[in-house]
């Protein structure tokens, strides 16, 4: 009945039977008399013919606004058809609501929302099509999440899914930003509004709404590929712009609900993969200057944290492992490639070191793995002396000394970017990568005395003696100069220092001297 009255309204426009302010006018009584007839008539007896007759009058009246905001002839301004709609909208909403009136929801929205697809909205006219059709869908998800009318949801979707491929068939749109925005809109709206019904009972976080809230994703993913794909445009940012939604979803339930529920780890796996799958196609439209192994490291070394910090704060033993063997992969990726990443200007500075895109990736990958240590050790710790404490200690340590190696990573591509971008000659740019070496080296022995940790002296040691094997066989070979005897005076103290500092903390922790010192 009501799609007949939407053709024979477009009959009566073609053949020119009413003037336009006419079939406003005709239309808005019309479709008020039916809403106000079918709300008396429900309000003395409820039943099924009351609520059609209601909701066939509202959707007359929608199919109205419609028609004065697209007809050239009397195009109501977009301002216009926003208070009307919204003062519609909000009338038909609270009868809806305050009686139980599920039928007349259904069919004003449905009608709301086909309304503009028979009538055909003009091309000038998108804005205020899409404006009419997010009002209605924010009603249907309202209604939907405060009553349980789950039908409403899954139908504003399918209805405004298929106005978009409509729109975006018929009209063909010559650039990217409107299609765009009009999907990313159509994603948002889906994604809060499909989430609020968990805050009535979060038993609504599951079921029907998860799988929506899915489907769109698939949707708005889909739609950003298509669009981008026409126009050239790199299509990564949507989906990065998900994968944050999902997590901060994942979130936003986990906190509702109290407890770690299918939907919450739903939509954090998904948001690792999306945020993966970016990271990866983002990376390659930047590949000048070797930026796609950046922003690679970067991204997955942000996984890498958000999935540790979730497990720890959930206490999850197996998340956090895998998130460490990942940070190891990130590593091993991260030392074949960051050797090819040049350095960017900043502040009109030419190269400022440890103030550069590569050095942040070293420094978060090194810091990570610092607080990975230490709260392995404190698991330690929390369990007895056993063979289980000695596992997690010697895991700790494990962790520390690669991420040691990671800031010695740091301290080398540092000097060696100084000294290619300011061309300096006043010393070789190995013998300064020796020198900053053995300090670091002196550092973790220092540490190592003073924590009375064994491996840090031996590592301290160990790197000391390979670095001057080095300078003895590399850095100054063929040399005899002041130079070279400077850098053997030095090496010499250095040496005598570690001893010293070594005998020292060997006799304030009681350790016994080894037994060629005794004899």
């Amino acid at each position: 009945m009501f799609v007949a009255f939407l053709y024979f309204f477009e009959l009566a426009i073609e053949e020119g039977w009413l003037p336009p302010a006419a079939r406003v006018a005709i239309g808005l009584l019309t479709g008020i008399s039916g809403l106000y007839y079918g709300y008396v008539k429900f309000k003395k007896q409820a039943n099924l013919s009351a609520e059609l007759l209601a909701g066939l009058g509202n959707a007359i009246v929608y199919a109205t606004f419609a028609y004065a905001s697209f007809s050239s002839a009397i195009e109501w301004s977009t301002n216009t058809i926003m208070i009307s709609m919204l003062s519609f909208t909000s009338l038909v909403t609270f009868i809806s609501y305050k009686y139980d009136m599920r039928k007349l929801g259904f069919i004003s929205i449905f009608g709301g929302l086909i309304t503009p697809v028979i009538l055909k909205a003009p091309e000038e006219q998108v804005l205020a099509l899409f404006i009419y059709v997010f009002i209605l869908n924010a009603v249907s998800l309202y209604l939907s999440a405060s009553k349980r009318w789950s039908e409403l949801s899954i139908m504003s979707f399918i209805v405004t899914a298929a106005i978009y491929l409509t729109y975006y068939i018929y009209f063909d749109p010559i650039d990217w930003q409107k299609p765009t925005f009009y999907a990313s809109s159509f994603f948002v709206v889906y994604f809060v509004g499909l989430l609020l019904p968990g805050f009535f009972d979060k038993q609504n976080f599951n079921g029907l709404n998860l799988y929506l809230g899915l489907i769109n994703a698939i949707n708005f993913i889909f739609w950003s590929i298509l669009i981008f794909s026409s126009f050239s445009v790199p299509y990564a940012t949507p989906t990065l712009f998900v994968g944050i939604l999902f997590a901060l979803a994942a979130l936003v339930i986990y906190r509702k609900s109290g407890e770690l529920i299918l939907p919450s780890i739903a939509y954090f796996i998904l948001s690792i993969v999306l945020i993966a799958i970016s990271g990866s196609d983002l990376s390659g439209i930047f590949t000048k200057g070797g930026f796609n192994y950046l922003i690679n490291a970067f991204i997955w070394t942000s996984l890498v944290a958000m999935v540790y910090f979730s497990a720890h704060y959930l206490k999850s033993t197996i998340a956090r492992n895998i998130s460490m063997v990942a940070w190891v992969f990130v590593l091993i990726y991260w030392f074949s490639v960051a050797w090819n990443v040049e350095w960017i200007p900043i502040f009109g500075v030419k190269f400022i070191p440890f103030l550069n895109p590569g050095a942040l990736v070293w420094m978060f990958l090194a810091s990570l793995g610092f607080i990975f240590s230490n709260n392995v050790l404190k698991k330690s710790d929390s369990v007895a002396e056993n063979e289980e404490a000695h596992q997690y200690k010697l895991i700790s340590l494990m962790i520390a000394i690669i991420s040691h190696v990671v800031v010695g990573g740091l301290l080398t591509i540092q000097i060696q970017n100084l000294w290619d971008a300011y061309q300096l000659n006043f010393m070789k740019v190995t013998t300064v990568l020796s020198i900053s070496w053995m300090v670091y080296a002196l550092g973790l022995f220092l540490w190592g005395s003073y924590t009375n940790q064994k491996a840090f002296r031996f590592l301290g040691s160990a790197v000391v003696i390979l670095t001057s094997l080095k300078v003895f066989i590399f850095d100054l070979r063929g040399t005899s100069t002041i130079y070279l005897v400077t850098f053997l005076f030095v090496l010499g103290l250095l040496t005598l220092l570690i001893a010293r500092i070594d005998s020292y903390w060997r006799t304030k922790y009681n350790d016994p001297k080894p037994k060629e010192l005794e004899d």
